[in-house]
């Protein structure tokens, strides 16, 4: 799959749904940006990512089964009509494709600033001498 960046995600929101709700999106995600990431966030971060890879993988799942039961199809009218069922599951595959890509890279963007804000004291040994 191609490595899908925010702004392509805004643009094709923008195609599907209105400006003002694509501009409530851009400013709650500026405000998200402007604080400090807390634990319980990448919890919540981790978690979304479960659900949305178990998603993902359900729905390639159903497009599989799709696939294989068109290749299987031989009446004509049947497989005219399954085809179009296959670009439905196709894009919503893509879309789940998406969502799933997006998450996962605010979330390691996230968890990196998370890590840089912990500030932990230096790990110290003590010597066998003492």
């Amino acid at each position: 799959m191609n490595d899908y960046t925010g702004q392509d995600v805004f643009e094709e929101l923008e195609t599907r749904h209105s400006v003002g709700f694509v501009q409530d999106i851009r400013d709650n995600i500026a405000r998200i940006e402007k604080r400090e990431v807390q634990y319980l966030e990448m919890k919540q971060m981790i978690d979304m990512l479960i659900r949305y890879r178990t998603k993902m993988k359900k729905v390639l799942s159903e497009y599989r089964d799709w696939k294989t039961a068109y290749e299987a199809e031989t009446d004509e009218i049947e497989k005219v009509y399954t085809a179009y069922e296959g670009i439905y599951a196709r894009r919503q595959f893509a879309d789940c494709w998406k969502l799933y890509v997006t998450v996962n890279k605010d979330y390691h963007e996230m968890r990196r600033a998370y890590l840089a804000n912990i500030r932990q004291t230096p790990h110290t040994t003590r010597s066998a001498a003492a």
